[in-house]
């Protein structure tokens, strides 16, 4: 058998883009390793914070970095890349255009394939922090529209434990708070 170098580290196929945050993040988190049975590679994008992108778009200003950070995951040896946010669907095709490898900025890009399995008249419901701020940039950013496919979008309340640490930036979770009851 013949290997094949080239990268430094291998065995990370799959490559994370992450915001630059500081919040916890419990295993079942795409920013905890300890959620993943194979090894994944991280990388920061720097200036990337939360309210930065979970407006109505994300900052135009953050395409170039989340494109340089892609570039050197694939660089890395990665054979695809997601991100740890959904509100990046605006930068899909951008990013994915920047690499030879897929991407998949958000969970919003199966819309299409569950619509197609869905019986006609059924409706799409996507739950997600910032219900008031996901439009018809983050359906077209990866590829289609809601005229195309119908979704219900439900929010968080403002006052919910989650907001408060992913979006607001507070370094502790009280994970028995999120837990089932």
């Amino acid at each position: 058998m013949k290997l094949r170098g080239g990268f430094t580290n291998y065995g990370e196929t799959i490559g994370i883009l992450m915001l630059d945050t500081r919040f916890p993040r419990p295993r079942g988190d795409i920013g905890n390793a300890l959620s993943y049975d194979f090894p994944v590679r991280y990388k920061i994008v720097r200036g990337a914070h939360a309210t930065r992108i979970m407006g109505d778009h994300p900052d135009p200003a953050l395409l170039e970095p989340f494109i340089a950070a892609a570039r050197e995951l694939e660089a890395d040896g990665v054979k695809a890349i997601t991100t740890s946010c959904g509100f990046l669907a605006p930068f899909q095709k951008q990013l994915a255009a920047a690499v030879n490898i897929p991407v998949f900025t958000s969970s919003l890009i199966q819309a299409p394939l569950i619509h197609a399995m869905l019986p006609p008249g059924k409706v799409i419901g996507i739950f997600t922090e910032r219900g008031h701020h996901m439009n018809e940039g983050h359906f077209r950013g990866v590829g289609w529209s809601p005229d195309e496919i119908p979704v219900q979008i439900q929010g968080m309340k403002p006052d919910a434990q989650f907001p408060a640490t992913y979006i607001l930036g507070r370094e502790e979770l009280d994970t028995d708070v999120c837990a089932p009851r």
